[in-house]
């Protein structure tokens, strides 16, 4: 068929935003130990907390996630499941790899990670509702990786079409910075443990 013979294309419905999306996040680490529940206990309310569970290896038992989960709601933090796991429980999803996010409800929050222009047009796609783009400056997650800068920050983060979240060798100095370049927030792992 010619397109013209198909009629107007349908209008295609975008994802509400959420009303409130943090300026802090907290990406759960192995290597924050057993600090995290002071840590979590720590944060700002309604912060973001990401339980990553690939990133916490053999530490990560039932009991550690209902602690985690407990925590996070005491202090009113949005919590994000990463990956394609059980997400009940949670308030939404944060995408990695080919994931593809848990079925749409409404006031759930779906992010995804952004290292490249490639990613950056898969979030625009998908209309996730943050991307965290990284790494901005060297850090211990991506060893040898050099950082990406605040300038190419910005360009992915106009390329995702959605809230930016700084990652990578982040703290609440370089924020500082990154908000000149359109970071709404900044997210860490590092910074909170000292």
């Amino acid at each position: 068929f010619a397109p013209s013979s198909l009629g107007p294309a349908p209008a295609v419905k975008k994802r509400a935003r959420p009303a409130y999306l943090p300026q802090l996040w907290l990406m759960v680490d192995v290597r924050l130990g057993p600090a995290l529940p002071r840590i979590i206990a720590h944060l700002p309310p309604r912060s973001a907390v990401i339980v990553r569970p690939y990133a916490l290896g053999t530490a990560l038992s039932s009991a550690h996630l209902r602690t985690i989960r407990y925590l996070a709601r005491a202090r009113r933090h949005i919590l994000l499941y990463a990956g394609t796991g059980q997400t009940q429980g949670y308030d939404g999803q944060h995408l990695g790899g080919s994931a593809l996010p848990a079925r749409r409800k409404t006031g759930r929050i779906i992010t995804m990670p952004v290292h490249d222009s490639r990613q950056a047009q898969k979030a625009r796609r998908l209309g996730v509702d943050a991307v965290l783009i990284s790494p901005i400056w060297p850090t211990r997650s991506h060893p040898g990786a050099p950082g990406i800068g605040l300038s190419r920050f910005q360009q992915l983060a106009r390329q995702s079409g959605t809230a930016p979240i700084a990652l990578g060798g982040m703290n609440a100095s370089r924020f500082k910075q990154a908000r000149r370049f359109g970071a709404m927030g900044w997210a860490g792992i590092d910074a909170f443990a000292t």
